[in-house]
Parts: structure tokens; C-alpha cells; sequence
């Protein structure tokens, strides 16, 4: 099996496109050499933040949850054109008046699974008030079983 960690370089964006362009490249590029799996990093999405708010304010994470929907629809349109398993890093998403930390694994066949973060760094409670997950989730995949820990999750695997 191929797996394709992506190294992704962090820099001010203007708009979503620039985030997806940049997206799609190290996605194709690993697709040319026939991986299976690509792994983004946890926080890439906080690319994001730096796209100019309508209203003149400096986005903040509480902001990140309203790219979710283009994050989704970006990442299950290339691993439906690739057919390979995207790991989309980790982004912010709100639920139920919480804000989590979540992994997503997006399939060929469009689905969608997510893992959120289980143990949560000082960073992440103090200063950005997110939630920790709820438990280890398991994936099967034609390819091969697996789950997805994030950061210190990788230090207590339920």
C-alpha cells in the first residue's frame, strides 16, 4: 500500500480557490505516483484564516466551521475523480454549539467519516474552547482497516 503524507506549505490566501488549487495539487501530484491514501496535516485549514472577512475583521477559529461545507465538497469531488482515500487533515467543524477538532476520511465512493480529536491540547481548550471527541473510531476500507489519531491521541490509543 502507498501512502502519500503531504507536507503542505502554510502561507496567506486571498480566497477559498487558492486554498483548493493548492489542495488539488499535492493530491494530484500523489496520485501520479499511484498512492492509495494521502494524508494532509492536522490544522492545515487554518490556511483559511487568513482569507479577508467580508466585514474588515481578522478571522478567528470560531470563523474556520464556515468553510466546512467547501472543505467537504472539495475533498469528496477529488477522491471520487482520483479513487484514492483522502485524509483531509483535520479541520474545525461546530456541532451542536461545540467546536471539534476533527479528522476527515474521504473515500472514492464519496463517503465521509470523521474522527474527532480525543485529547485536546492546553492551546485548544484555553484559547479556542474545543471539545475533545468521544471515543476511537474504526474504518474499513477496501484497501485496508484503520483508524485515525491525531496529535496526542497517538500518545493513548483507546
Amino acid at each position: 500500500m502507498r501512502v502519500s503524507a503531504v507536507q503542505y506549505h502554510l502561507h496567506t490566501i486571498r480566497s477559498f480557490d487558492e486554498f483548493a488549487a493548492q489542495v488539488t495539487h499535492y493530491v494530484k501530484t500523489a496520485q501520479e505516483f499511484d498512492a492509495e491514501f494521502v494524508l494532509f496535516p492536522e490544522f492545515f485549514t487554518t490556511q483559511l484564516l487568513s482569507i479577508p472577512l467580508d466585514d474588515g475583521r481578522q478571522a478567528t477559529i470560531d470563523d474556520l466551521p464556515n468553510y466546512t461545507e467547501k472543505y467537504t465538497e472539495l475533498f469528496v469531488s477529488l477522491a471520487k475523480d482520483t479513487g484514492m482515500y483522502l485524509i483531509g487533515g483535520t479541520h474545525v467543524i461546530r456541532e451542536n454549539g461545540k467546536l471539534y477538532n476533527v479528522a476527515h476520511l474521504f473515500a472514492p465512493d464519496g463517503t465521509v467519516h470523521r474522527q474527532a480529536k480525543l485529547h485536546i491540547t492546553p492551546t485548544e481548550v484555553n484559547e479556542w474552547n474545543i471539545a475533545p471527541g468521544d471515543g476511537v473510531h474504526v474504518f474499513e476500507t477496501d484497501k485496508a482497516t484503520i483508524a485515525i489519531l491525531t496529535c496526542y491521541d497517538i500518545e493513548f490509543p483507546e
